[in-house]
């Protein structure tokens, strides 16, 4: 399989929102300075926050740890909206996101369990993942397959789940209590340890262990990963109250991006990058390759935002512009529907017949609710 790697981004480095579970709020750093902006959100009965994401209509998802819900608050102004998921079998919610059907998944760290929602109205749907080898799940992430890919903290299990029926599929890798889990733009996994102080790599299929990247004695109690359109991986450093940025070729340590304290954070858990739906979209990618089925990936789109995937042979026609945009080319096809993960990443496989080799071929990406789309895409279709 040829895999070709293409980003998507939103203009300048969008702002990183971090959770300080000691004072009840979610912080707001600038994007490129680090420097403290403000108190995002707040109040509505926020509790120990934990897991932050972003849904498909560009609103913020926070789960309240302490009282077993997940609020909702503006996405742009940070205004508290509603109490999206209360109670039921809730309990003690961790990390949260949008899975693949646009529904929203959450770790009951406390009931051993990821538990489904209704992604419009919050309504309890199913146990996504459940077994007697999860205990202490604090972490999840769907991988490019679908699958469910959960970490227990005490049990020190990684188990992987079947996305859709929630079928357990076996014990994915072991490490010392996984914190954070986040496929990389790498393809592999990467898993945070607290206890280790270590960010871990894991190949995408195997679960054999490719080394740990990430392992300082100045960190404490390491959680939540991201990763920005800078190339580089951000870290929540809860012991020391910062978050820490890595190189992610040389994996040495770029700086501390928000310094310790900053904006009285105190026991960073989670992070994710603001959404700038007003950016403008770029797109770059190595050749394709006819005859074989081509993986590519998008970055830097809105965790949870559904994405539309266009994709037609090149006649000369241009791009749709505003909300419904789309090739201006009658056989234009829709390649895929799906929705950005937790790092604001979606791929889809295109395979292309050998008779289309040095065929030109038209690629756009949409992000729907957001009025958002990219630029088209002129690629040439090589042979082997």
């Amino acid at each position: 399989m040829n895999i070709a790697l293409f980003a998507l981004a939103l203009g300048s480095a969008p702002d990183l929102l971090v959770s300080s579970r000691n004072t009840d709020e979610i912080l707001r750093f600038d994007g490129e300075s680090g420097e403290f902006v403000g108190v995002f959100a707040s109040g509505g009965g926020l509790s120990n926050p934990v897991g932050l994401t972003f849904g498909s209509s560009g609103q913020l998802y926070v789960a309240s740890a302490d009282n077993d819900k997940v609020l909702e608050y503006d996405g742009r102004t940070g205004e508290f909206l509603r109490v999206f998921v209360e109670g039921g079998m809730l309990d003690g919610p961790r990390q949260l996101n949008f899975g693949p059907t646009g529904d929203l998944l959450v770790a009951s760290g406390a009931g051993d369990q990821i538990l489904e929602f209704d992604g419009e109205s919050g309504a309890f749907t199913r146990v996504a993942a459940a077994s007697s080898l999860l205990n202490g799940p604090t972490s999840f992430t769907v991988g490019p397959s679908g699958d469910l890919f959960v970490g227990g903290v005490i049990s020190g299990n990684i188990l992987r789940f079947d996305g859709g029926t929630g079928d357990f599929l076996g014990v994915f890798a072991n490490y010392n209590s996984p914190h954070d889990l986040s496929f990389g733009p790498d393809g592999h996994l990467y898993v945070s340890s607290a206890f280790l102080g270590q960010v871990k790599r894991f190949d995408e299929e195997t679960g054999e262990g490719l080394g740990v990247v990430v392992d300082e004695t100045s960190l404490a109690a390491p959680l939540g990963i991201a990763w920005g359109l800078d190339g580089h991986m951000y870290l929540a450093n809860q012991g020391k109250n910062h978050v820490r940025r890595y190189d992610t070729e040389t994996w040495e340590k770029v700086d501390n991006f928000v310094k310790k304290d900053a904006g009285g954070l105190d026991g960073p858990l989670f992070v994710t990058f603001l959404p700038d739906p007003s950016g403008e979209v770029s797109l770059e990618v190595d050749p394709g390759l006819a005859g074989q089925s081509n993986r590519f990936h998008y970055a830097g789109l809105t965790p949870g935002a559904r994405i539309a995937v266009w994709v037609a042979l090149d006649d000369g026609t241009t791009a749709v512009p505003g909300c419904h945009a789309r090739l201006a080319l009658a056989g234009a096809h829709r390649l895929s529907l799906g929705v950005a993960d937790e790092g604001g990443r979606v791929q889809f496989e295109l395979a292309v017949p050998e008779a289309l080799a040095g065929t030109r071929v038209l690629l756009q990406v949409t992000q729907l609710e957001a009025c958002l789309a990219s630029s088209v895409l002129s690629l040439v279709m090589e042979s082997e």
